[in-house]
């Protein structure tokens, strides 16, 4: 697949990711969680984990364009 194409089934495998960024990665590539098969059992702590500095930085940076726009 091209960088950036979602799919519209994806086979993710959350307990092989090496942060929370991959997970986000993995999970965006479908098209919507109802074509989305994660394939085993994954940690919670992986999904429950705290953004960096610099991504929370970014996300306020955005949800403030948001309003703006």
């Amino acid at each position: 697949r091209d960088k950036g194409q979602s799919l519209q089934h994806a086979l993710v495998d959350l307990a092989s990711a090496k942060g929370i960024q991959a997970l986000y990665v993995m999970i965006s590539q479908a098209v919507s969680l109802n074509n989305l098969v994660v394939m085993r059992w994954f940690p919670p702590r992986n999904i429950n984990q705290r953004l960096s500095e610099e991504y929370r930085d970014e996300f306020a940076r955005l949800e403030k364009l948001d309003l703006i726009t």
